[in-house]
């Protein structure tokens, strides 16, 4: 997922243009780590939605819709109290970093106008929504990090917001040409291009940095020795121009209907392998491609789920079962039942584990009748050997009266 600085890039211009003056009218937390924003913005609504899950980080303007739970969790009344009313100063990227500031302009307790910040780090695991005021001071964030949790840099309600530690690389737009001769000749020559610029420079993805190695050499997995300085740094520089002057173009690529990428650039490294599609705009990107992931991960892990709940309940109706053979069949059924009623407790497998209960009772009903017929065995014999000596008791005095009084048979 190609989610770096420069996809950011593109994501806040986009965002500044449609949303800056744009009014706050409703503030909303569907889930945990997700808030959206409706905004009216040119006589229309707009649903800003922002989310720090760790799987799907991201910020845009979306149209789908989610239930709320019936009561807003604290940050979510939080954001209410400070933002409602509020206008959108600004939206845009905090350096070349996968962070995003949303600016607003509101009135305080005592009705004087004032600056509060919304600042979402987009930064997979590491993602956050963190709730500031004009001075930058931390009023609450989606995810508390404490000493316990980083001993390098807290988020805590209290402190002063610091933005993330840097990872000693340097920014695109500050190397130039003797700068990036210098990197080049001090380069290991057996290193990958891709990965000579991932490590050089920040905020690059490695989808973005094989683009630029396949552009200079017509490769992604091409080594430094492959190409000269010259080529290298004026496809680099053209991929830094772009972002400069905003020049962006929001494309997904997909394999059939499943996006497997997205990227702020025409990808040409895909051609012929996969489909590349270019959208809208960036939030329909972004809906495009989380949607369909978010319900791919989250069919999975129902079917984990769900398959983990059957599987408990098939064992230990198994068990039942197979204990039935010593357990009378009526105390096997008070067992079974208040199992399953335990498990209507669930919301998943419900269903299921009626099945489940009818198939218990069915096994039950064959085991005492397989035990029944098991006792009468010895009666049904005896009673059939009783019937057959009555017949041939019958027969033998038919026989003897036969030979008494012949004058009565013919």
């Amino acid at each position: 997922m190609a989610f770096d600085a420069g996809m950011v890039a593109a994501l806040a211009s986009e965002l500044n243009a449609k949303l800056a003056g744009a009014r706050v009218d409703k503030i909303q937390q569907p889930e945990k780590e997700e808030i959206v924003l409706t905004l009216r913005a040119d006589r229309d609504n707009v649903r800003l939605s922002l989310s720090c899950v760790a799987n799907t980080p991201r910020i845009n303007i979306t149209d789908i819709t989610k239930e709320n739970p019936a009561s807003a969790p604290m940050f979510c009344m939080l954001l209410r109290k400070h933002l409602t009313g509020g206008r959108v100063l600004s939206i845009k990227q905090y350096g070349f970093e996968r962070l995003i500031e949303v600016c607003f302009e509101c009135r305080d307790e005592m009705g004087f106008l004032g600056e509060k910040y919304l600042i979402i780090e987009i930064m997979g695991k590491y993602s956050n929504i963190i709730f500031c005021d004009g001075d930058k001071k931390i009023l609450s964030s989606v995810k508390t990090v404490d000493f316990t949790t980083s001993s390098k840099r807290q988020v805590l309600p209290g402190m002063t917001y610091e933005y993330p530690p840097t990872q000693n690389k340097l920014s695109p737009f500050e190397v130039d040409e003797a700068e990036f001769l210098r990197l080049y000749s001090s380069a290991d020559r057996k290193i990958e291009i891709c990965k000579f610029i991932i490590e050089k420079f920040m905020g690059i993805s490695m989808l973005v940095a094989k683009e630029i190695a396949y552009v200079a050499t017509g490769r992604t997995d091409a080594y430094l020795s492959e190409c000269t300085c010259d080529d290298l740094y004026r496809t680099f520089s053209e991929f830094v121009s772009h972002i400069e002057n905003k020049d962006f173009s929001p494309v997904i690529i997909k394999d059939g209907d499943m996006p497997i990428e997205f990227s702020f650039l025409p990808v040409k490294q895909y051609e012929g392998a996969f489909s590349v599609c270019k959208c809208d705009s960036f939030s329909d990107l972004i809906d495009e491609f989380f949607v369909k992931k978010e319900r791919v991960h989250h069919i999975k892990q129902m079917s984990s789920d769900l398959l983990k709940f059957l599987t408990n309940n098939e064992n230990r109706i198994t068990k039942k079962i197979a204990a039935a053979a010593s357990t009378p069949g009526s105390l096997v059924l008070r067992s079974a039942h208040r199992e399953i009623r335990e498990n209507e407790d669930e919301n998943v497998g419900v269903e299921s584990t009626h099945t489940l209960e009818q198939a218990t009772e069915n096994g039950v009903r064959i085991v005492e009748s397989a035990h029944r017929s098991h006792r009468l065995k010895p009666y049904r014999t005896a009673a059939r050997a009783a019937h057959r000596a009555d017949r041939a008791n019958l027969r033998a005095l038919d026989r003897y009266a036969q030979e008494q009084n012949p004058q009565f048979h013919t």
